[in-house]
């Protein structure tokens, strides 16, 4: 286990790392459609105070769907307290 969060890496094996009194798990939160519409969903979560634009991945061909649509992924962790 790595003692380090890497929020560079969004595919990174590791999901777990101790922390203080509980874990940290990442989540990662996926967004499929066209490229307008990843766009504007990050910009309105942006607007919403959730997450910068320059923390999504960079908007990629989604893998197993029809040509044309695209995904961005923003891992996140979150502390489960125990």
């Amino acid at each position: 286990m790595s003692d380090r969060l890497d929020l560079d890496n969004p595919f990174r094996a590791e999901a777990y790392i101790s922390a203080g009194s509980g874990e940290h798990k990442r989540i990662r939160h996926l967004l499929i459609g066209l490229h307008e519409a990843i766009i504007q969903t990050i910009n309105d979560l942006y607007a919403l105070g959730y997450a910068r634009p320059d923390e999504w991945s960079e908007i990629i061909p989604a893998p197993n769907y029809p040509p044309g649509v695209m995904m961005s992924i923003l891992s996140r962790y979150t502390e489960i307290r125990v």
